[in-house]
């Protein structure tokens, strides 16, 4: 088994021990050696390969690396044993078995380029264990946090209030799948349109774009910030990932 399978492993088994309840003190600015010790931290199944193998009480990288796999963790307590072992049996479903499984989770703990997305992906993880979104969901997620700047993802907290948006945080969420666009239409004539009369309102008026938050900007608002769109039910069926 490779290193990295070993300590996907071990995380999987860290998720599916009673003792993850253990993991609930929020770190803050502290790093993980200034709040448990060496022994406490490899008392928990699992989670002592983690330490171990990245020397965690001993380098920087492995400090950083702990904080993150920990602020993951930090949420995750909220789920009972049944809850927890559930949602990793989905993820080994989807991703061809455990090793994977865990070895997909580090990823995306790893490729996480702030300290909160990590927390971030255990929230969802939470409402995928209270059945809010399906395991494909939760991975698809998970990516789209990976991939965009924290401070753009903390801007869904204002998810009620698009127009207080830049035009260069529209476009960044589009590309993040947050946000959909299309050509804004001239004002209706009463008729209709002919050709003719398009290009004169387009010439006329400029080309202008209409967005709209996606399904998954909406979930991740509700999960991740605690902050549900108005018309979020009413609006948007839930999307189909594959």
């Amino acid at each position: 088994m490779t290193k990295l399978k070993n300590v996907g492993a071990a995380l999987v088994e860290s998720i599916r021990s009673e003792q993850v309840k253990d993991l609930a003190i929020d770190l803050g600015d502290a790093g993980i050696s200034e709040v448990f010790t060496k022994e406490a931290l490899e008392s928990i199944p699992g989670l002592g390969i983690v330490v171990k193998t990245y020397n965690v009480f001993s380098t920087i990288q492995g400090q950083i690396y702990a904080h993150k796999i920990y602020n993951f963790f930090l949420n995750i307590h909220e789920l009972n044993l049944d809850e927890r072992v559930r949602v990793m049996d989905e993820i080994s479903a989807t991703k061809g078995g455990v090793d994977e499984a865990g070895m997909l989770l580090l990823d995306l703990i790893d490729k996480s380029d702030d300290n909160e997305k990590p927390s971030l992906i255990g929230k969802l993880f939470v409402a995928c264990g209270f059945k809010d979104i399906s395991a494909r969901e939760f991975l698809k997620l998970s990516n789209i946090i990976t991939s965009t700047y924290i401070e753009d993802l903390r801007a869904l907290k204002n998810i009620d209030s698009p127009q207080n948006l830049s035009e260069q945080q529209k476009s960044i969420f589009a590309a993040n799948s947050l946000m959909t666009f299309g050509v804004k239409k001239p004002m209706k004539l009463e008729d209709g349109y002919t050709v003719g009369e398009i290009g004169r309102a387009i010439f006329d008026n400029g080309l202008s774009l209409d967005y709209e938050f996606t399904r998954e900007a909406e979930l991740i608002a509700e999960f991740c910030f605690d902050t549900k769109k108005t018309d979020m039910i009413a609006s948007n069926p839930a999307f189909s990932s594959t």
